[in-house]
């Protein structure tokens, strides 16, 4: 970023008095304010600006900063803003795995951006990131960043996937920053779903081993695409790893799903009772720690009662053993935000189908 002209330094401090976010420099004059600014300009006072004004200027002054590098210093940039916004960090062999180019040419980029502190880092080999992570959310929520976002999330998972082995264990450094980037739910927040088909397809002969990875491939075609898919993928991981419970519960999702998206066909309620069995199993053995299997058993169940040709009695009584089981999940889990929501969910169906009794 630019450096701070004076006339900036005396606007800024004038709107940060206003919004009463001076904070340490409260007590302090004009002169000794302006001259903290000089001082820490880039570190965390230009956080505090960007937090407390929200306003254009700061927005403006970043995303300038970015449209101004070279391409190839904006593609090094941009890899390094989605990673810390993450608050992750990158080596600096990651960095020219993600962006594919080798050559003083990356090198000598790699360099300007840190000497000008656009970037940081522990050393010349490690721990390369933004300069704050405030700065990277900045960047990476910025219409201007969406062109980049497919590029650089293939690199960023491409670089990590080459890092992992099937005998590290999964605690590690490498494999949780791995995971975190090729979980299906981040992906599909940040990018469209097939941009998602590409990072899976473009890191698959390094990870073709790894349950994990086709359970989140698969989960991405549960969630947004191909079923068909979604159970090839499924049908890997759970040869990789069987009875690995989140395959098992995604396993469930998939079959209810696929009864709820095919009412009418002749396995629709077997395919219902298969997942719900499932369901039922794992909350019985992990209910009490994990709260997912509940949100999948009432999500999918409801959506499979409003679909299912079945009669208005039975449709009620699963109902009300779906809204049960679900209360009794609210019960082990509290604080979850979305169980409460779905009980209450259920306990609407309910009531609309219920039957009005002759007197």
């Amino acid at each position: 970023m630019p450096h701070l002209s004076d006339a900036d330094i005396d606007s800024l401090i004038n709107v940060l008095d206003m919004e009463n976010r001076l904070g340490v420099l409260k007590g302090l004059s004009h002169a000794d304010r302006v001259s903290a600014f000089q001082k820490e300009a880039g570190r965390q006072l230009l956080v505090a600006m960007i937090q407390a004004t929200s306003g254009r200027l700061f927005r403006e002054k970043v995303l300038e900063e970015f449209q101004e590098l070279s391409p190839l210093q904006r593609q090094i940039y941009a890899t390094l803003c989605l990673v810390s916004s993450q608050r992750w960090t990158m080596d600096r062999q990651e960095i020219i795995l993600a962006c594919g180019s080798l050559g003083n040419e990356m090198l000598d980029a790699v360099e300007s951006l840190a000497r000008r502190n656009v970037i940081t880092r522990r050393d010349i080999h490690s721990n390369y990131g933004a300069r704050h992570r405030v700065i990277a959310d900045e960047i990476v929520h910025a219409m201007e960043f969406r062109q980049y976002m497919a590029t650089v999330l293939e690199g960023v998972c491409f670089a990590f996937a080459s890092g992992v082995n099937s005998g590290l264990p999964r605690s590690n450094r490498q494999w949780r920053r791995l995971i975190r980037f090729l979980n299906h739910q981040f992906i599909l927040q940040v990018a469209t779903p097939d941009v998602g088909r590409h990072v899976y397809e473009n890191v698959e002969k390094i990870l073709h081993w790894d349950y994990h990875y086709w359970l989140q491939r698969a989960s991405l075609e549960v969630e947004q695409g191909d079923l068909n898919l979604a159970t090839n993928f499924l049908d890997q991981a759970r040869s990789i790893s069987p009875g690995e419970r989140l395959i098992e519960t995604e396993y469930a999702y998939l079959l209810i799903k696929r009864a709820s998206k095919s009412p009418e066909h002749g396995n629709a309620e077997e395919w219902f009772a298969e997942g719900r069995k499932y369901l039922e199993e794992l909350i019985a053995q992990t209910g009490s720690r994990d709260s997912y299997p509940y949100h999948v058993l009432g999500s999918q169940g409801l959506a499979w009662a409003r679909q299912a040709k079945i009669p208005v009695l039975e449709k009620r009584e699963l109902l009300k053993e779906l809204m049960e089981i679900v209360k009794s999940g609210v019960s082990f889990h509290p604080r979850s935000e979305d169980l409460p929501t779905l009980a209450k969910d259920l306990e609407k169906e309910w009531l609309l189908t219920a039957v009005v009794q002759p007197e």
